[in-house]
């Protein structure tokens, strides 16, 4: 679950909303932070801590937190030309339309 991801160089979620991303309503620290919670709750050998073995990737992204920011879950699917459905989907922190940095929680 790295900070910075696969998201496009273009990194406005303007732009990628338009290319069939999706962004939830903003999101508190508290509401990401108990739903990280919840998908590793009981995961054997995994850091109870929001986002596990990727907590330090989510405190550095907490970190650049600047009034004003929003922080959204994003993600995308599509079906490849396989069939296989491509899943991605993460938190974001976007400042003035601009994805600041993410936090990646499913890729397959």
């Amino acid at each position: 679950m790295p900070v910075n991801s696969t998201i496009p160089a273009t990194r406005y979620l303007s732009q990628l909303l338009d290319q069939g991303w999706w962004a939830s309503e903003p999101l508190t620290v508290a509401e990401i932070e108990q739903k990280a919670l919840e998908r590793i709750k009981g995961s054997p050998g995994a850091p109870q801590v929001p986002f596990g073995f990727a907590n330090a990737e989510w405190v550095s992204l907490k970190a650049l937190i600047q009034p004003g920011d929003v922080l959204v879950e994003i993600g995308f699917a599509r079906r490849l030309k396989s069939g296989d459905l491509d899943l991605q989907s993460g938190y974001a922190l976007v400042r003035n339309d601009v994805v600041i940095a993410e936090i990646v929680t499913m890729v397959t």
